[in-house]
């Protein structure tokens, strides 16, 4: 198998609200490529919840996520849920 390097490019729907974290953001252009051919396609805008875990032990280590970042992620998982009761995706 031939070894080839993953390319990434920046994902357009991903904001930086903070410039401390641009630093962090990957494309994902490269997990887009892999779901060529099938028939997926994108719902929703990605959520990423940063929490500063930087040690392995703190990766590990139970988090405390503020309530203001999983209403999104709680809200989103609700739409995805009702989208695919009722068939629409």
């Amino acid at each position: 198998m031939a070894d080839t390097a993953i390319v990434r490019y920046p994902d357009p729907g991903i904001k930086i609200l903070d410039p401390r974290f641009s630093t962090l953001v990957l494309g994902n252009a490269a997990i887009e490529r892999i779901a060529t051919g099938w028939r997926l396609k994108p719902i929703a805008d990605p959520i990423i919840v940063c929490t500063h875990a930087q040690s392995p032990e703190e990766i590990l280590g139970p988090k405390q996520i503020p309530e203001c970042e999983l209403k999104p992620c709680e809200e989103l998982g609700a739409s995805l849920a009702s989208g695919m009761a009722l068939g629409i995706f």
